[in-house]
This record gives structure tokens, C-alpha cells and sequence, in this order.
């Protein structure tokens, strides 16, 4: 099972080789779990802190296996699609023998998710 914990704000941290963020906030989370019929599900979870709530890893840690595990097609939420992308790009190079099946939509942009389905070979 693969975990990443997506953050936001932080501080950009400048080396020789690329920038980077480091440190911010958590604000959600991106699972990938092994599945059965050599299959790999991804879900995610996301903190909705202008409602004032606060995150909690375990709580969001839940909910993403849970909606990778039942397969949810609850769209991901705009701010994720970025991460998401990335996400399942790693998913793809860690689990080689496995299919990946991305089973949220990428908010009603199925051009960026036939991009991904192709480049991932689901």
C-alpha cells in the first residue's frame, strides 16, 4: 500500500538542483491499495478547512482506503487533480505487474484522464 500525505502552504526551499516546497499544512491524503484480480485502486480524502475543520490523519487516512476499496466514483476534488496525476504515475511505476484502475474522475475533465490512462496503460 503506498500513502501520500498532500500539504498545502509551507515555505519554498531553493537548492542547485529544483525548488521545492517543504513543510505546510496536511490537508489530505492519496492511497493506492492492492486489490484483488491483480489490481491496484487509488482514493483519496481531502480536509475542507474553510468549514473550519481541522485535519485528522487517521479519519482521512479512512476515507481514502474506503473509497478505494469500493471502488467510489465520487469526483476528486479540483485542488488534487495535479497530486492525483502524479500520484498514479508512481502508482504505475511501483506496482509494474499490477493494473491500476483509477476509479474517481478527474472533476469532468476527461481529457487530462485519457492522458493518464494512456501514459499509465490502463
Amino acid at each position: 500500500m503506498l500513502v501520500e500525505y498532500v500539504r498545502k502552504g509551507g515555505i519554498k526551499k531553493v537548492t542547485k538542483v529544483k525548488k521545492m516546497r517543504v513543510g505546510g499544512r496536511r490537508v489530505g491524503v492519496l492511497v493506492a491499495v492492492p486489490y484483488k484480480d491483480n489490481k491496484v485502486r487509488i482514493g483519496w480524502s481531502l480536509c475542507n478547512h474553510s468549514a473550519g475543520d481541522k485535519f485528522n490523519k487517521q479519519f482521512g487516512y479512512n476515507i481514502a482506503v474506503n473509497r478505494a476499496i469500493t471502488g467510489s466514483k465520487t469526483p476528486i476534488a479540483k485542488s488534487l487533480i495535479g497530486q492525483a496525476e502524479k500520484f498514479v504515475k508512481r502508482v504505475s511505476s511501483y506496482y509494474k505487474d499490477k493494473e491500476v484502475d483509477v476509479t474517481f474522475e478527474l472533476h469532468n475533465q476527461p481529457k487530462l484522464r485519457k492522458e493518464v490512462e494512456q501514459e499509465v496503460g490502463c
